[in-house]
């Protein structure tokens, strides 16, 4: 099934030249990747520092002030700094000394200051972060899939399976269509459209002239830019898409019927997608203790929902996410079950809602089914098909 994308497709033109900002950080062959910040005349540069191949540091530049320097503990691959300059958010790969990958992490760093914080733990194939363009997304490129997490909290939200190299992912604002930049091709996904077990429909393919490398949306008044692997640079462009492709209306289509990956699912029942080879699950964590069990009366007011997690793996579930109405891309509530399992919403607007399961500490979750779809109307609650947790990883 196609998107339906209508829209001109993505091109690259050459733009060898760094942006002053980042060319005030460090000379071309020893910057990995950078993000800028216009309206607070911030920039930030990962720097390979000479002899450490394996490792990067993060070099801080601000309007009047001397550029700061931030020691990384790993390899940077993907970096993005927030409209306002307050935050950058790094992918840095950890490698060991044979260049196994030995762990992913997204940092968040405050850019006032210079402390770098682990957020999360992510697959051993992460390597773009953008951020949508209201700030309230954290859009993470992996290879074969596309995770989101809420800010600020990092919640896991919606996954999205793209298989490929993918190095990179733009959000194209006011729609639900994004970029994708894979290692040697751009194309265009819409992320409300149904999915087939091979994944979200890849629409204006588009080769790359050359292997790209990294994916770097926030680089200032250029547009992103993806640089490639033998140093030339490449300005990102996007044609405008017609306002009817903006925000698809899932209320205007049948019951949704497809297989959609979305943060619960790493892959499903019947067939499993394979993950890749090299992922590896996130390091255990200590148990966080449910609350205590309370008693969660049905909700009789219009607009309600409530339902059940069980399963082997139902004591990893952190939060159960309503997305909609009709917008796989909104969050509509988030609830945490009690003791036994249930939860309700006592109150949502009518329309077709997606409900997953979203794990600690960012991890995914594999359910049977991957999700629950319920259209909310105007005659009482709508009570939720049970979701299965069959394990975390």
């Amino acid at each position: 099934m196609t998107s339906g994308i209508r829209a001109e497709p993505p091109s690259l033109v050459p733009c060898d030249e760094l942006p002053a900002a980042v060319a005030a950080l460090g000379s071309k062959s020893e910057i990995e990747s950078f993000g800028i910040a216009p309206a607070a005349s911030v920039a930030v540069a990962a720097i390979r520092p000479s002899g450490e191949g394996g490792r990067s540091v993060l070099r801080i530049g601000r309007a009047g002030d001397a550029p700061r320097d931030v020691e990384l503990g790993g390899k940077v691959m993907g970096l993005v700094v927030s409209a306002d300059g307050n935050v950058a958010y790094a992918v840095v790969r950890a490698i060991d000394r044979k260049g196994v990958a030995r762990k992913v992490e997204l940092l968040r760093v405050d850019l006032a200051t210079s402390r770098a914080s682990v957020g999360l733990a992510l697959p051993a194939g992460a390597r773009g972060v953008t951020l949508a363009a209201d700030g309230s997304t954290l859009f993470v490129a992996s290879r074969d899939e596309i995770r989101t997490f809420r800010l600020p909290r990092l919640e896991s939200g919606p996954l999205f399976l793209v298989p490929g190299d993918n190095i990179g992912v733009l959000p194209i604002p006011a729609s639900s269509v994004v970029l994708v930049a894979q290692r040697l091709r751009l194309a265009l996904a819409d992320l409300a459209a149904p999915q087939s077990r091979d994944g979200l429909d890849l629409r204006q393919v588009v080769d790359a002239p050359a292997a790209l490398r990294v994916l770097l949306p926030s680089a200032g008044d250029t547009g992103p830019i993806a640089l490639s692997e033998d140093g030339s640079a490449w300005c990102v462009r996007t044609g405008s898409l017609p306002p009817a492709e903006r925000a698809p209306d899932a209320a205007a289509q049948p019951a949704p019927v497809e297989r959609m990956l979305v943060a619960t699912p790493a892959a499903e029942a019947a067939p499993p997608a394979p993950p890749p080879a090299e992922v590896r699950p996130p390091p255990a964590t200590t148990e966080v203790p449910r609350p205590a069990a309370v008693e969660i009366p049905v909700p009789a007011e219009v607009g309600a929902g409530l339902g059940t997690v069980a399963g082997p793996a139902a004591r990893e579930v952190e939060t159960i996410v309503f997305l909609g109405p009709d917008n796989v891309l909104r969050e509509a509530a988030r609830v945490v079950p009690d003791g036994k399992g249930r939860f309700s919403v006592p109150e949502l607007p009518s329309g077709m809602y997606r409900v997953v399961a979203a794990g600690r500490g960012g991890r995914v979750l594999l359910c049977d089914p991957p999700y629950a779809t319920v259209r909310v109307g105007s005659k009482g609650a709508i009570e939720t098909p049970v979701l299965n947790v069959v394990r975390a990883q």
